[in-house]
């Protein structure tokens, strides 16, 4: 698989990532119906494609938190994002 192509993916995926958040928040926070459970399914693939497209490029990349910071900051908003989605989801 080339690598841009992977890039290209990873960067869709977050966009959709982004987008379907913001859309499951909004409708938790004004407490109207839950989302489907299409949209759930949905949203977690995308999630899952997103997680599995960045290790592979990190894995190409050989890029180590440790010694890049960019890449340790972005794993900690990683961790951000998935307490926000903890927090806003179950509200």
């Amino acid at each position: 698989m080339d690598y841009s192509l992977v890039k290209g993916l990873h960067i869709t995926a977050a966009l959709l990532s982004i987008g379907l958040f913001i859309w499951r928040a909004s409708v938790a926070i004004r407490h109207q119906r839950k989302p489907a459970a299409a949209l759930r399914v949905v949203s977690h693939s995308v999630d899952t494609a997103l997680f599995v497209l960045g290790s592979l490029m990190a894995y190409w990349l050989t890029l180590s938190p440790l010694a890049t910071p960019w890449f340790g900051i972005k794993l900690m908003a990683i961790l951000v994002y998935i307490a926000l989605g903890f927090v806003v989801m179950r509200a």
